[in-house]
């Protein structure tokens, strides 16, 4: 799923005629190696796919927040947010590390740790969705 959400917008950063590219660029391919390091390895255990994880939204956050600043409004806005939830699901899963130790320590990898990590990649995505969606609707009133 990262593989594919972050080839969906690669290709809509090449497609974009305005914004910070690079920036949006750079959260797409970070978004890319995140699945392919874990698709390379399916054995994982859970301590690595924690870290990569909060290690792949922040840096999405942080390319987010150089292509935010550099782009105009009101698509600035958007990259803002989408760097926003990015950081804050970073903290969450930090935030709540000690009891997810707790929790796999005690019982092995349970429903639970898996519904937040599918929670935290939904929000992501959706952040990322609506990027998308209203640069894409910027450009086309350009054009139009």
């Amino acid at each position: 799923m990262l593989i594919a959400a972050g080839a969906i917008e690669l290709v809509a950063v090449a497609a974009r005629t305005h914004g910070h590219r690079l920036g949006q660029g750079l959260a797409a391919a970070a978004s890319i190696l995140a699945g392919l390091r874990l698709v390379l390895d399916p054995t994982a255990n859970f301590f690595t796919v924690l870290n990569l994880v909060i290690l792949w939204l922040v840096i999405r956050a942080g390319a987010l927040s150089v292509s935010g600043l550099k782009s105009r409004r009101p698509l600035c806005n958007w990259t803002f947010f989408a760097a926003a939830v990015d950081f804050l699901m970073a903290v969450v899963l930090l935030g709540g590390l000690p009891v997810a130790v707790l929790v796999y320590g005690l019982f092995g990898q349970t429903g639970e740790i898996i519904a937040t990590f599918a929670w935290i990649l939904a929000a992501s995505f959706v952040a990322t969705g609506m990027l998308l969606v209203a640069s894409a609707s910027l450009q086309a009133r350009e054009i139009g």
